[in-house]
């Protein structure tokens, strides 16, 4: 039996591929020549996928061996203080093509690059399994240690602590910020800018809150600081 299409889009192609799985002549009919030829290879390729055995790659289980590859202990979940993590944000997608998205995150430069480079090594190994091309790799950097940049400038964490012992805070909580934040960004763009405090819990979560009383205060650290610096004059 043969088929007539006309139009090559993504219902028709769908129809098509119907019919030709079954052993039908399927023409399609498209509003050019490019456009019937993009159209139909496509359809050839996915009808190679799924009718020929031995060669069906399936994006969400190939997905699925990717994030099995990345070390089991080192998930947000099972780290804590300076230790780096692989974080799967989100996974959509199907048989055809899937899209892992991560944050990745490390205190230390170097690990990061390593992290980083981890994924390249892994699509390099699937590649190899499944044909070249089966798996890409793409990063991208949104935050760095701020403490790279906060170094040269600890006169700055002295007249914090100053400010927190004005305010009956003789030891502040000092501890390692394991998310992206404005501070560092800034830092980076030139202007060392160190996390004081947010009083938040549950961050990142559905029940995340922040106690009234907690941003009181944090105006009131931030009015002292800001007292120690008004004397500065520009240079």
């Amino acid at each position: 039996m043969k088929v007539a299409i006309f139009g090559a889009g993504t219902m028709g192609s769908g129809i098509a591929q119907v019919f030709a799985a079954k052993g039908h002549t399927a023409l399609m009919y498209a509003s050019s020549v490019a456009s019937a030829q993009k159209h139909k290879d496509k359809l050839a390729a996915s009808l190679a996928k799924r009718v020929a055995k031995g060669k069906m790659k399936n994006a969400i289980l190939i997905g699925l061996e990717f994030q099995s590859m990345l070390p089991e202990a080192e998930k947000p979940q099972y780290t804590e203080m300076y230790e780096g993590f692989y974080h799967l944000n989100g996974i959509s997608g199907n048989v055809e093509e899937t899209v892992l998205k991560y944050i990745v995150r490390d205190h230390d430069k170097e690990i990061f690059e390593s992290r980083k480079a981890m994924g390249h090594t892994i699509a390099d190994f699937l590649n190899k399994k499944y044909g070249e091309g089966t798996v890409v790799v793409e990063t991208s950097d949104t935050y760095y240690n701020m403490a790279e940049k906060i170094r040269p400038h600890m006169y700055l964490m002295d007249i914090a602590a100053e400010a927190f012992k004005e305010l009956g805070v003789d030891t502040p909580n000092v501890r390692p910020v394991r998310g992206g934040t404005d501070g560092s960004r800034l830092s980076y763009m030139g202007l060392p800018c160190p996390n004081l405090c947010t009083g938040d819990h549950n961050a990142h979560g559905k029940y995340e809150f922040v106690c009234i009383q907690s941003m009181e205060q944090t105006v009131e650290l931030l009015i002292r600081i800001a007292e120690k610096f008004k004397d500065v004059k520009k240079a």
